[in-house]
Parts: structure tokens; sequence; C-alpha cells
């Protein structure tokens, strides 16, 4: 799923093909099985086109969708999770609705499973902070934040840079190219083949 970091001008031409609307119907509509589905799709088109999901759910019913969810969701808890990870990219405001919305049934499903509880809470967690710091007392759940290390993220974002620009340099001179060697990039440790060494050496 690396298309949206190296190649984000053909993504956002892909996208923008697509209806909108009919798509804000058929998630409104939805069963579990797509909503894992839709999970992969945004996280093959974000954030080159971050606004293309914000904009989709801001078209959604709430109240049809939240009743059509809710009468699936059960036994279904980890594409109930999928689901909740793909409506962190809606509005602030339709987020806020959302989480109002879907309350009682994180709670339910968070006492089905152990195994998603904390996952769900951590999802349900950017919908809305302070619900979720609730249902985690309510649950007796350690709602602790994620760790997350500032310099890994730096040198993440500095990797996606790098191979960005060998992509528009070939991209340039008209050459053929691998894309997976692109992406590995040339040899930077002692652990890479080297030449065989000479008798007697």
């Amino acid at each position: 799923m690396f298309w949206w970091i190296y190649f984000p001008n053909e993504v956002s031409r892909i996208i923008g093909t697509l209806d909108r609307s009919r798509l804000a119907e058929d998630i409104a509509r939805s069963r579990p099985r797509e909503w894992r589905l839709l999970a992969e799709f945004a996280a093959f088109i974000d954030p080159a086109v971050h606004e293309f999901f914000s904009d989709i759910f801001q078209r959604l019913d709430v109240s049809a969708f939240i009743a059509h969810i809710q009468a699936q969701v059960k036994g279904c808890e980890y594409e109930f999770r999928c689901l909740l990870w793909t409506l962190n990219r809606a509005p602030e405001e339709r987020r806020k609705e959302v989480a109002h919305g879907f309350y009682a049934e994180i709670k339910n499903s968070c006492q089905r499973s152990e195994t998603e509880r904390p996952q769900l809470i951590r999802a349900y967690r950017c919908l809305d902070k302070a619900l979720a710091a609730k249902l985690a007392t309510e649950l007796a759940f350690e709602a602790t934040e994620d760790k997350k290390n500032v310099e890994d993220a730096d040198t993440k974002e500095e990797t996606i840079l790098r191979i960005r620009q060998r992509f528009a340099k070939l991209d340039a001179s008209g050459e053929d190219y691998i894309v997976d060697d692109v992406i590995a990039g040339p040899a930077e440790n002692t652990h890479e083949i080297q030449e065989p060494t000479k008798a007697g050496n």
C-alpha cells in the first residue's frame, strides 16, 4: 500500500473519477465484510487525497448510517474497529456526531471482545477523546495514549522524500526501472552481496 506515498498525483487522478455521492450511499448500507475493504481502500489513497473521505463522510445520512451499523455489528468487532479507524477521516463535527451515536455499541463490542477492546478504544479516541476516556473508565481500561517516537517519524518522512526524489529523477530521464529496486535504494550496509574474495587472501 505504498502508492499514495510515491505516486500521489496518479492516485488523485484515479480518485477524481469516482462518484462520491454514490460511494456515500454505498457506505451507509455497507456490511461488515466491506468495512475492512473500506479501511484498506482508505489506506491506499490517504493522505494523498485526505479530502476525499472527509467529503464522503460529510455526505452520509448519519442517523440511517448509525442504525444500519448497529444492526450488524454484533460478532464483527474486528470489522467494526476497521470502520472506526476509517471514520477518523471525517470532519471533526461529523466524527463527534458518529462517536455519540456509536457509544453504546462500542461499549458492547468492548465487553464482547477482550482481544479487540484496546484497539476499539484507541480508534474511538480518535473520534472523540472525552467519550473514549469516559468509556475506558466505565470498562476499567487503562486509556494510555499510544507513544510515538518523534525521531522515527522524522526518519520515515525523510525516507519517503528520498524515494520520491529517486522516482522523479528516473521519470525525468526516461529510463526504465524496477519499482521495488527504487524503493529499496542503493546498498548501504555490509550485509549486501559483495565481490568474492580471491583465493589465498
